[in-house]
């Protein structure tokens, strides 16, 4: 895993003709001031300055129109980058310009990512696979007093793409690393490359369709091998479309029996009808006492009660437009099948005719023809070969890739980092450090310094425990920044101490003006006038 730490911040107003600047040459730095000091501009700016916007910059900020320049080293290789205006650039070590841009979401975005070894993947808006924004980068390291304290994952604004949480979670966790998105790119790029082929075989297979219909009279090839290729190739296809004619003749089958059913069925209902529609008649015109043939005895006219004539009836309507409804479904289907079936006959006609041609029927210019044909015929099929081994490949190496998404994201890595976040989490109580030791151990992107804007909230209750704790059990070699209104029994002898802020509202002063505004100048100059 990389580190990324921050060595130096310039904050320059010429604007104001004030500037700002702080030393990081430890891993445990503490900024300390009264609240509305400035702190917390400091705080925005690290992140800010690598392309991750923070929720909230005050308008006097903004007016101010700051220019920042962050010095930062990536295992110990320092660079230094530069915001001006929405414009970035970035330095190496000699402070060559590696990069020159106003894309964050672009050229900035591609550059730390593989500065950081940050490999994530999402689906924007658009359906595009895309690597998410720095945002996404250092989401889990950075802890903001305006929301982060309520609500993980929301540090940054931008963090706009679909299931950003869940995403962050996966990713920073090691849930799914670097070595996932990697098998799942190259998966994207050979299912993009093996489509491209298809169509193109498409084409091609067409393409020698549409040239056999144009020349029907034309015998297949004088030439023995050709001929043979040729002729093997359409009794190919002949077989193929046989198979599939019987297929459809099937289904036409099983339609027919289908029909044959639903048929008897609706002629029993309609005799049904004519039956009850007789009986109801019957029972009608009969007195209204009935004497029975056998016994004598004499009974009511009542068969439409008993036998619920007209309910029995109703249900028989309804049974017979079912009937009809299936029986017109069925007419489409099998008009379908017929159409299929239809259009293989036409191929399979046209097979037949170009295998059954004579050759002595044949004029000097069909020669011509045929062989020119032929010559195109033989480029198409020979390509198409081709085309059919490239294309057996990449589904090869399709399955080659998803095989490594599976074995990135195992059930053994997955259960192992799962029980050692709860473990964190059952030690340290807080949620952010058990994620941030999680993501120092099975993370595979770069892991970057932990900022944290005054932890003293919601009622944190024991401070100088909480703050010691901040300090003393961060994750190995990891640097930490935290800001803070009051030192809570902390010493110099704990953390590097950084008092910031000349008075309320205004962190940055005259008298660093000068200094600062002649180590930023040089870069400045460079993201001015450099050629893109």
């Amino acid at each position: 895993m990389r580190m990324l730490r921050f060595s130096h911040l310039y904050l320059l107003s010429q604007h104001e003709r004030r500037a700002f600047k702080a030393s990081f040459p430890s891993n445990r730095i503490v900024l300390l001031a009264p609240n509305g000091y400035g702190k917390s501009a400091i705080l925005k700016s690290l992140y800010d300055a690598l392309g991750a916007e923070p929720h909230r910059i005050d308008r006097a900020w903004r007016a101010a129109r700051v220019v920042t320049l962050l010095q930062f080293t990536v295992d110990g290789v320092s660079y230094t980058i530069l915001k001006s205006n929405e414009r970035f650039a970035i330095f190496d070590s000699a402070d060559k310009l590696l990069l020159r841009t106003t894309s964050v979401g672009g050229a900035l975005t591609a550059f730390l990512a593989k500065l950081l070894d940050f490999q994530l993947e999402m689906v924007d808006k658009k359906d595009a696979v895309i690597t998410p924004p720095p945002a996404y980068m250092f989401a889990p390291f950075y802890i903001d007093q305006d929301k982060s304290w309520g609500e993980p994952w929301v540090s940054f604004k931008g963090l706009y793409l679909n299931n950003s949480k869940q995403t962050l979670a996966e990713y920073h966790s090691g849930l799914k690393p670097n070595a996932y998105y990697a098998a799942q790119t190259e998966r994207k790029l050979l299912q993009t490359q093996r489509r491209a082929l298809e169509a193109e075989r498409a084409v091609l297979h067409q393409t020698l369709q549409n040239m056999q219909a144009l020349v029907t009279d034309v015998v297949l090839s004088f030439d023995l091998k050709d001929f043979q290729a040729e002729s093997d190739q359409l009794l190919e296809e002949s077989r193929k479309l046989h198979a599939e004619q019987l297929v459809y003749r099937q289904k036409l089958s099983e339609i027919a029996d289908e029909r044959r059913l639903w048929l008897e069925q609706r002629d029993l209902v309609k005799a049904a009808l004519a039956e009850m529609d007789e009986a109801f008649a019957a029972a009608l015109e009969r007195p209204a006492e009935v004497a029975c043939p056998t016994c004598g005895q004499h009974y009511d006219n009542a068969i439409a009660d008993q036998f619920e004539i007209v309910q029995d009836k109703d249900g028989l309507f309804n049974a017979l437009i079912i009937s009809q409804d299936k029986l017109h479904e069925l007419d489409a289907k099998a008009q379908a099948e017929r159409g299929s079936i239809a259009k293989i006959e036409e191929r399979l006609a046209t097979i037949n005719h170009l295998l059954g041609t004579q050759k002595a029927e044949l004029s000097f210019r069909d020669i011509i023809a045929v062989q020119g044909r032929n010559e195109a015929a033989r480029v198409i099929r020979s390509r198409i070969a081709d085309i059919d081994t490239e294309i057996g490949q990449k589904r090869r190496n399709e399955e080659v890739a998803s095989e490594r998404m599976k074995a990135a994201v195992s059930r053994k890595r997955t259960r192992e980092i799962r029980d050692y976040f709860t473990e964190r989490l059952v030690d340290f109580i807080a949620y952010y450090y058990a994620f941030l030791h999680t993501v120092r151990q099975y993370s595979s992107a770069a892991f970057g310094p932990i900022v944290i804007d005054e932890p003293d909230q919601q009622g944190q209750g024991d401070m100088p425990r909480v703050i010691r704790f901040i300090l003393d059990r961060r994750p190995q070699d990891g640097q930490v920044i935290v800001a803070t209104h009051d030192l809570y029994g902390l010493t110099e002898q704990d953390a590097i101490i950084i008092e910031v802020g000349k008075r309320k509202g205004q962190l940055l002063d005259d008298d660093s003006y000068d200094e600062v505004s002649g180590i930023v100048r040089p870069y400045l100059g460079q993201l001015i006038w450099a050629r893109s």
